[in-house]
């Protein structure tokens, strides 16, 4: 099934982060940072600070950044050479790189400089999903251009209150959900709403039987487990890490390492599997060929036709 595909999609992510861990976690550390002055990030998480090392803060939620939204942004970015050619999806998976690398350095240095490195793109992602799933809805009306300025206006809104209120994380979390209940209010439209049948009644019910509505429901699920693990995180860091909630040797060790990683893996995953409900009905509506779901180390979406005959937008 498709959501077996994102579980051995994010065994392999886990895997690959092991390996880039261990040898940082297995170094000694004798220069541990002791001053929290150096820590000017407005938020924090479970894995304790310059443990490992003196360099990175965080080493198993810095590796995890690398693992997870880098390959599947670059994975993405190659695959816009094969098909699926519209500039949209290139800029869609450019701020997915972003996201990985801003990640990297925030977990790495917990500075408010890399935080915003972090966050920014997190919400340039939001808004240019945001941008394709209501051209999707309103693809009728041929309001491409309008949409564009409107979203691309309000990234830069969105981006200048961020810059004034960084040192408040409650305003990025205030923009982000904003965007975020756009995506998802969009996205089950896109599922439930759209007239898929009315392109071809045989064509329009295999599409969303066979690549739709597996999507929309893989989407969901990770992102049910990505909502579940953040909160995991911020409910009980303190519980588990410093009162020995849940005992004193697993829950702290899980805690520590594995929590934060989990929550990158499975957003991952659900930002990746977003972009390829956005992908499949954006084709579909152009003609682009007969959308199928295939697995080279995660799910996504291939356009069955000759190449010559893609239509970018």
């Amino acid at each position: 099934s498709l959501f077996a595909g994102c579980l051995l999609s994010v065994a392999l992510m886990v895997a690959a982060t092991i390996v880039a861990t261990l040898p940082i976690i297995a170094s000694d550390n004798e220069h541990q940072l002791q001053e929290e002055q150096f820590l000017s990030s407005s938020i924090n998480f479970c894995e304790e600070d310059f443990q490992s090392s003196p360099y990175i803060a965080e080493p198993a939620n810095t590796m995890s950044s690398l693992t997870c939204y880098v390959p599947l942004a670059l994975f993405g970015l190659v695959s816009t050479r094969h098909g699926q050619r519209a500039k949209r999806f290139v800029v869609i998976y450019s701020t997915l790189l972003a996201i990985g690398l801003g990640s990297m350095a925030l977990h790495a240095l917990l500075t408010a400089q890399a935080q915003g490195g972090d966050e920014l793109p997190m919400l340039w992602f939001t808004a240019a999903v945001g941008f394709c799933a209501l051209d999707i809805i309103f693809h009728r009306y041929n309001k491409t251009i309008w949409l564009a300025v409107l979203v691309a206006g309000s990234a830069v809104i969105a981006t200048a209150t961020y810059i004034g209120g960084r040192h408040d994380f409650a305003i990025f979390y205030m923009l982000f959900s904003v965007y975020c209940q756009t995506m998802i209010f969009s996205l089950i439209y896109i599922t439930l709403g759209i007239d898929w049948e009315s392109i071809s009644l045989h064509e329009g019910l295999q599409f969303k039987a066979a690549v739709l509505y597996p999507l929309t429901i893989a989407t969901g699920w990770s992102t049910v487990l990505a909502v579940w693990i953040w909160v995991s995180e911020m409910l009980y860091c303190n519980a588990v890490m410093q009162d020995g909630a849940f005992g004193v040797v697993v829950a702290p060790f899980v805690w520590n390492r594995v929590v934060h990683p989990m929550w990158h893996f499975w957003s991952g995953m659900l930002a990746f599997l977003l972009i390829q409900v956005l992908v499949a009905a954006h084709g579909v509506q152009r003609g682009w060929g007969t959308p199928a779901i295939e697995w080279f180390g995660t799910p996504f979406v291939v356009f069955r036709q000759d190449l010559s005959q893609t239509k970018s937008q």
